[in-house]
């Protein structure tokens, strides 16, 4: 199994998982502040049967050695614990559309007006798996979407360390520094009543220039509803069926 940290793919653009670091979570020195606080967030978000949530991404994106550039994505997350997802993204390269529930997933590219339909294990966890595994794609933020979000986002991390109380907005956070092999990631999490996710930044840390994806969470609504149709596929019009490796290539390409 291969989990990505805090990836930021959404879908569009960026198909590969941020997080490349050997595992190394059982030997991991988290100082206890950091740890206490994660653990806070992940408990959160781990005992909800149902969230939604808003990712709004800044995206460090160009060719090895060349001019970095800001790619902006925004995306609609719905969960439904334990075998029911939904993702929407806009940006740039179009919209994509993300339909799971039981053991189907369907995705529709807008700037083709392509979609595939696949089957895949009954519940998030192990469908997550299996599309990395087998498309080599993850959806935002995966690992808070695992029924054990601190497992996920500690697996492949080397050290942890409390920053301090830091302000997204005009809110107090929790400001987290995790390492690991490849990636460095920050997290700000609430301070107040819910300790849930406000921003997160990952750095690419052993590639050229050193990219970093910034994605700030809001709308969050642990009780949201969750009905049937939320998470199936309406066709649009015209829509044409293809293989999920098709609906992935870049054609001409």
């Amino acid at each position: 199994m291969r989990r990505s940290t805090l990836s930021l793919a959404l879908l569009a653009g960026a198909l590969v998982s941020a997080g490349c670091g050997t595992p190394g979570g059982s030997q991991a020195v988290i100082e206890p502040q950091a740890d206490q606080a994660l653990r806070a967030m992940c408990k959160t978000v781990g005992s909800a049967k149902a969230f939604r949530f808003r990712v709004s991404a800044l995206i460090d994106e160009g060719p090895p050695g060349g001019p970095m550039t800001h790619a902006t994505r925004e995306t609609q997350v719905l969960v439904r614990r334990p075998d029911a997802m939904a993702a929407q993204t806009r940006s740039q390269d179009g919209q994509w559309l993300l339909r799971y529930r039981g053991k189907t997933l369907s995705l529709w590219r807008e700037d083709r007006n392509e979609y595939a339909t696949i089957q895949v294990p009954p519940t998030i966890d192990k469908m997550l798996d299996f599309l990395f595994e087998q498309y080599g794609l993850t959806v935002p933020l995966a690992d808070l979407e695992f029924p054990d979000p601190y497992r996920a986002l500690t697996e492949n991390v080397q050290t942890g360390a409390y920053l301090g109380l830091h302000s997204v907005g005009q809110r107090p956070c929790h400001h987290l520094l995790f390492t690991q092999k490849n990636v460095d990631w920050q997290v700000w999490i609430d301070a107040g009543e819910k300790p849930l996710p406000l921003k997160v930044v990952i750095t690419r840390k052993n590639e050229p220039g050193q990219p970093q994806h910034t994605a700030e969470l809001g709308d969050w609504d642990l009780a949201p509803a969750t009905p049937d149709s939320a998470f199936e596929l309406t066709v649009p019009a015209g829509a044409k069926a293809v293989d999920m490796a098709e609906l992935r290539s870049e054609k001409g390409q």
